[in-house]
């Protein structure tokens, strides 16, 4: 194999490595946003009297979150 060819197959190598890592970036951005997609849907299903309900923290409840004096 001449230095040419070697210098090639060691800029393909590293363009492959690079690849893979957009990919890997890729397929990580997208399940961020599949995700973010499903906290909004059930946030926008988690709805009580016709209001958005914020999603309860840890240890609450969506009772909690309504504001007792609002009986619209």
């Amino acid at each position: 194999m001449t230095n040419y060819q070697k210098r090639l197959q060691g800029e393909l190598e590293t363009e492959a490595k690079r690849l893979d890592w957009l990919y890997a970036r890729m397929h990580y951005y997208q399940r961020q946003i599949e995700v973010a997609r499903q906290k909004i849907e059930q946030m926008e299903t988690c709805r009580v009297a016709d209001k958005l309900v914020s999603l309860p923290l840890k240890g609450s409840s969506v009772r909690s979150s309504i504001d007792p004096d609002d009986r619209s």
